[in-house]
Formats: C-alpha cells, sequence, structure tokens
C-alpha cells in the first residue's frame, strides 16, 4: 500500500484495513491462517476482490486457511475453489 507507510489505523478505509490486517496475520510466516468476518465490513466489489487475493496467497504460500463467516455465497465460492486447488495439487 504505496503511499501508507505512515498512515494511523483511522485514516485507513475498510479495504485498506483489511489487507493490512492480512497482512499482519501473514507477517509470521504462518502454516495456518484463522480468518474470523473478514470481509463483512467492505462493499461487494472489493470483497470479491479480497477473496481472490485470499485464495492466491493461501495457494501460493501453502497456507490452511479457516474462515469464519456468515455468508453462504462466500462460504460456497470459497470451498468450491479450494476444492478445486486441492484436486489440481493431488493430480
Amino acid at each position: 500500500m504505496h503511499g501508507y507507510e505512515n498512515a494511523l489505523p483511522e485514516q485507513l478505509s475498510d479495504s485498506q484495513a483489511q489487507r493490512v490486517a492480512i497482512a499482519r496475520g501473514l507477517f509470521s510466516s504462518p502454516r495456518i491462517l484463522l480468518l474470523d468476518e473478514v470481509f463483512s465490513t467492505v462493499d461487494a466489489f472489493t470483497r470479491m476482490k479480497l477473496r481472490d487475493l485470499l485464495i492466491n496467497i493461501a495457494r501460493d504460500y501453502g497456507l490452511i486457511v479457516i474462515l469464519v463467516t456468515h455468508d453462504i455465497d462466500e462460504a460456497l465460492y470459497l470451498s468450491d475453489l479450494s476444492r478445486s486447488w486441492i484436486n489440481i495439487q493431488r493430480a
């Protein structure tokens, strides 16, 4: 997030704050990432972008992601994509 290196948390948009939260969680190179309603405060377009970012990060770094959500569409989307990726890895 170029240009926001010295910004205070309240100066960030919801989307920026969520990306910072994910980055903070990844800083220590965990094997498992636990996310609780991580996309609930952002608009639909940003939610889609953040979902894809999360999927790419999990795939690139071999992370196990446990995601808590009340959004059934979100749960289905992420679980379908993760199943596809797991099947590709097994082939």
